[in-house]
């Protein structure tokens, strides 16, 4: 039998950065590692006048950044969360060869997947 602890396992599979906190579940814990991240995140929780608590812990990575957030603004904070995520992502294809290569590859085996049904009935 596998002895893993579950909550490890747990986070390998979650594809979010943030946790409900482990001590206290009226606040959600939201991490970043990245500081342009973390500081458009916490201008956005400024502007959004969100309060929060904001520590900074060094781990083996490099420093990781988190915000302890009251659930009571846990769907605002979301969108937040999505901003500041979304305005530093790197495109999925960086190179725009490649990206209307793969394009013209799906349209193509699309085209020919609807030609071939069509030519069956």
């Amino acid at each position: 039998m596998n002895n893993e602890d579950p909550t490890k396992v747990e986070e390998l599979l979650d594809f979010t950065n943030y946790r409900i906190h482990p001590s206290q579940k009226k606040f959600h814990v939201f991490h970043f590692a990245r500081a342009d991240q973390a500081c458009f995140f916490e201008n956005l929780l400024i502007e959004h006048k969100v309060e929060y608590e904001r520590h900074n812990d060094n781990k083996d990575n490099g420093l990781v950044y988190y915000f302890a957030i009251h659930k009571k603004f846990f769907k605002e904070v979301e969108k937040l969360n999505n901003m500041a995520i979304g305005q530093y992502r790197s495109k999925f294809i960086a190179n725009p060869s490649m990206r209307w290569i793969i394009i013209a590859i799906g349209a193509l085996a699309l085209t020919l997947a609807i030609i071939g049904y069509l030519k069956s009935h």
